[in-house]
């Protein structure tokens, strides 16, 4: 209906949807959804949590079904099965909204799975984190993203809808930049 009293979280890779149950418990007044590309684990998470709006959905995909209201992305013990791209790839499709992925540090026992075990320092060069927390006495990380603002110029403008606003465009070398009059600013 488009009230909401909190904010929009979406879990990527929710397997069971255990982490958003817990957050659901714990939140009534915020919105949840998860998402996992594994259908079987889905139907599971819609009926061990009937108020989760779980759905099916690649995580290296952007979440085109709320992406536009979502305040947070986060996920727990997804982004070690994955290569490198992909995990830079997720990171950035989300970049609009705040992120925490929980991910494994380097444990002396093997992976059972196809985890990556990665110290701090290799989750930092692939990915960039804006914060790096360790838990679980430093065995595992909670790598925090902030959203990151599209640059102005980067967003595509047609000069007829704003073309009241307009001052003046400029074309040079294939390139448009629109200097916008906007209440007394010109954003550049």
């Amino acid at each position: 209906d488009g009230d909401r009293s909190g904010f929009l979280a979406g879990e990527i890779g929710c397997g069971l949807g255990t982490i958003s149950g817990i957050l659901i418990d714990c939140r009534p007044d915020d919105l949840f959804c998860a998402s996992d590309i594994d259908t079987d684990m889905l139907k599971l998470a819609n009926i061990i949590h009937p108020c989760l709006d779980a759905f099916a959905h690649d995580a290296r995909k952007p979440l085109k079904k709320v992406m536009a209201g979502i305040d947070i992305v986060y996920s727990h013990g997804l982004l070690e099965h994955f290569s490198n791209e992909d995990i830079r790839k997720i990171i950035s499709i989300n970049n609009n909204s705040h992120q925490v992925h929980y991910v494994p540090g380097l444990y002396e026992t093997p992976s059972f799975g196809d985890e990556r075990l990665m110290c701090v320092d290799e989750w930092r060069g692939i990915c960039a984190p804006d914060e790096v927390h360790p838990f679980n006495e430093g065995l595992d990380y909670t790598l925090i993203f902030h959203p990151k603002k599209v640059p102005f110029y980067f967003l595509l403008i047609s000069p007829s809808i704003f073309y009241d606003r307009c001052a003046f465009v400029l074309q040079q070398h294939c390139k448009l930049l629109f200097f916008l009059y906007v209440d007394g600013l010109i954003l550049i």
